[in-house]
């Protein structure tokens, strides 16, 4: 495990895989991988678990190359994805992560996702955001075979109010947040499917 409590953390992943290169578990949180670092290929790798900070891909002198992991590891069998605050995961990663799902890329042997998703006041929501999320996880339903288990947390606000904000959390393996979750979708974006989506996933483990 890579853990940095307070600050980003600048790392070359590289660095990981020269030394570990039968590493098959990778845990990392709040850490950064420099723009310029070659990652290769790190084919032993099957869980990793990623807390997210700051803008996803993004910075003048870092940024978090989360498709390029994923490209290097064709064998991974479970990813965990963390937003430990807003904008960690922008509209433009998950297009890309969805596109190279699309083109069997990335992902193909996943069995497991989990994703944690924290949303601002609904005021500044960005409505492309969970549009993007809503056509990751249709991708992911239909073309992931071997996905049987989608984790979703939805972390937001329930207050306009900056001063008196308490967070809430919709958990997917709920079935009450589950609707929940519709719902929100349904009042945002008009389209409340990523619900059965996730419920088609996850039923087929009972198969």
């Amino acid at each position: 495990m890579i853990r940095s409590r307070h600050f980003p953390f600048y790392f070359k992943f590289k660095t990981i895989f020269d030394a570990c290169p039968q590493l098959q578990k990778l845990e990392m949180w709040n850490v950064r991988n420099l723009v310029k670092e070659p990652i290769g290929m790190f084919a032993q790798l099957r869980e990793l678990e990623w807390g997210l900070l700051g803008r996803c891909g993004q910075g003048e002198d870092y940024e978090i190359e989360l498709t390029n992991i994923l490209l290097a590891a064709p064998n991974l069998e479970k990813l965990s994805l963390a937003e430990n605050s807003e904008y960690a995961l922008s509209v433009e990663d998950l297009r890309k992560l969805t596109s190279l799902v699309v083109d069997k890329k990335i992902l193909c042997k996943l069995t497991s996702i989990r994703l944690e998703i924290r949303l601002i006041p609904e005021y500044e929501l960005n409505y492309d955001l969970l549009r993007a999320l809503r056509d990751f996880v249709a991708v992911a339903a239909v073309r992931l075979p071997d996905l049987v288990e989608f984790y979703f947390l939805l972390f937001g606000h329930d207050s306009e109010d900056l001063d008196e904000i308490l967070e809430i959390g919709l958990c997917s393996s709920e079935e009450e947040d589950l609707m929940k979750i519709a719902e929100h979708f349904e009042d945002c974006i008009g389209d409340s499917t990523i619900a059965d989506f996730i419920r088609a996933i996850n039923a087929r483990k009972q198969q």
